[in-house]
């Protein structure tokens, strides 16, 4: 890569729930281009002076917003931006619950304004951010932000819930609802129901999420499509990049070809 890309852990708890925050200075080195962005099981809070530009050709959005948050995605979008964001918070999709406001349903697929998701006291926040320049006083910002508002809102953890998406990940979606209803030894009907109201999609649409973004990672290594498709467990070669191109919006083959600009240290 010929830009910078750095991230930080959060500290103690919240690392269960948050990724990390990044940033990187892509922009100054590539300005004002059109990135392809495929879904990557992250949900980013996004801080941003400039306006930025996001599409959703699936669902027939679009959206022009400064600072906001990009829900789960689903399906690919088109994004263009002017300037790098100064810092953002990666959230895993199991721990959004634990700080937003509104239901995690209304995020997926959609890019929201920071205060409808955490309500106004992130405004102070961003001000904050905005006003400092130095890097390590903006992660301490961020930490003392999201662990208050853990703080506030860790009697609403659920541990099972948690578990299950994590078994959804390390099976890399392989994993049918009913191996999981035996596994932790509690209904179908009852995954499916903490599933939609703590991430806000299915345990199946998620593990097909999941499926797909590890062959996408797997493709890099330049794999044959048939072994990926095998390893993946797919029925044949065909059913694997049907079910990829339906998400992505073109081919696994062309994909691990392209240029993955801004999402270069996902995939």
């Amino acid at each position: 890569m010929n830009w910078r890309y750095e991230e930080a852990k959060p500290q103690g708890k919240l690392s269960e729930a948050i990724e990390c925050y990044w940033w990187e200075d892509y922009c100054r080195k590539n300005p004002d281009l059109t990135h392809h962005i495929v879904p990557d099981n992250s949900i980013e809070l996004i801080f941003i002076r400039t306006p930025f530009h996001r599409v959703s050709p699936e669902f027939n959005r679009q959206w022009l917003v400064q600072s906001h948050l990009c829900g789960l995605k689903t399906r690919s979008q088109l994004c263009r931006v002017k300037d790098s964001p100064i810092i953002s918070v990666r959230f895993k999709p199991k721990g959004l619950y634990l700080f937003t406001k509104i239901p995690p349903v209304l995020t997926v697929d959609n890019c929201l304004e920071l205060s409808n998701c955490f309500g106004t006291s992130i405004l102070k926040l961003e001000e904050q951010l905005f006003e400092t320049e130095n890097q390590e006083r903006r992660i301490e910002l961020l930490n003392e932000f999201f662990e208050l508002l853990y703080l506030q809102n860790e009697h609403k953890r659920d541990l099972l819930f948690e578990a299950i998406a994590e078994e959804i990940e390390s099976k890399v979606g392989t994993a049918s609802i009913e191996e999981l209803s035996e596994k932790f030894e509690i209904s179908t009907k009852t995954i499916q129901r903490r599933f939609l109201e703590h991430m806000g999609i299915t345990p199946k649409k998620y593990s097909r999420l999941i499926r797909v973004i590890h062959c996408l990672r797997q493709s890099k290594r330049k794999k044959q499509l048939t072994q990926l498709a095998y390893e993946s467990e797919y029925f044949d070669q065909s059913h694997f990049v049907k079910d990829i191109k339906s998400i992505i919006h073109c081919t696994p083959s062309h994909f691990s070809k392209s240029d993955k600009g801004i999402q270069a240290p996902t995939f």
